[in-house]
């Protein structure tokens, strides 16, 4: 079964710590459809930078997607935070968002998949970057292996647009209304996603992304996810050997390799030698 887009919905508020998402609104979500929410956050610290810590305050089983970033612009700072959850047999209805700070502008975006790998939903590890002086986020490229994989971009733009600072998506990516999420407070907010089915490179590098803003005060923040398909094939274990004594080019060693999974869903593989050389117990990361 291959990727397919389920639906989007968004929501934003300068006035109150959280922001909560109608998920509702994504008509015909199902068990085992996989939700990803871009949860950005934007402040005009004045004084000094303000880095927020993002958090679900309502709903279940959501995990984090590599880490929160943080990037503090001239007078603009932005926060961002992916977060996912694998929908059970009965979906969510609704998720509550935190940033924790009333003065923060606030907005987030959920949008699902069906037909996603459940078991490992990214097919590499996530990638990230960010950026000051400027609204216009540039996602970084990802090197995925699942020639089916779907690539999704998760961005934020912290801006003083004074309106709508819409955004203009690179030619291979769907990204339309439902998908993004703004708020004009005094620090402006534009939280937004785009999503590629069929992407022709590997590495994948989306593009940048134009804003109508373009102040200098402005800061950005990205994400980058290849999305793995429910066929896809388990990945390749790749094994950094630790250099030991004895330790010789062409040295052949038998090996019992265990899969396992972190709390946030990332594959890695317990390699414990079975005979031959004597090395120690190695930790290998999907890749």
């Amino acid at each position: 079964m291959a990727i397919a887009y389920r639906g989007a919905v968004n929501g934003a508020t300068g006035i109150t710590n959280d922001v909560v998402l109608d998920l509702t609104g994504i008509s015909g979500l199902a068990e085992n459809d996989v939700v990803y929410i871009c949860h950005g956050v934007a402040t005009n610290p004045a004084s000094s930078p303000r880095d927020d810590t993002l958090t679900v305050v309502s709903g279940a089983d959501w995990v984090r997607i590599g880490s929160e970033l943080y990037q503090a612009g001239l007078g603009d700072d932005a926060n961002l935070t992916v977060w996912r959850k694998v929908m059970g047999s009965t979906p969510d209805t609704t998720v509550t968002l935190s940033s924790g700070n009333i003065a923060s502008s606030n907005g987030c975006v959920a949008i699902a998949f069906s037909g996603v790998n459940t078991t490992q939903p990214e097919d590499v590890l996530v990638t990230t970057a960010t950026g000051d002086q400027g609204s216009q986020a540039d996602p970084p490229s990802i090197d995925y292996e699942d020639p089916d994989a779907t690539v999704l971009i998760c961005c934020v733009s912290a801006h003083n647009g004074g309106g709508a600072n819409t955004p203009t998506y690179p030619g291979a990516y769907t990204h339309d209304s439902s998908m993004r999420a703004l708020n004009n407070g005094t620090t402006d907010i534009t939280s937004h996603v785009g999503y590629n089915l069929t992407p022709a490179a590997d590495p994948e590098n989306p593009g940048i992304i134009t804003m109508v803003s373009t102040n200098t005060d402005n800061s950005w923040a990205a994400i980058t996810v290849a999305l793995r398909s429910e066929s896809a094939a388990p990945p390749t274990p790749q094994l950094d050997i630790p250099t030991v004594p004895g330790n010789t080019l062409g040295t052949t060693i038998d090996a019992q390799v265990n899969t396992n999974f972190e709390s946030d869903g990332t594959m890695y593989w317990l390699v414990n030698q079975t005979s031959g050389l004597t090395i120690p117990q190695v930790e290998a990361l999907a890749d």
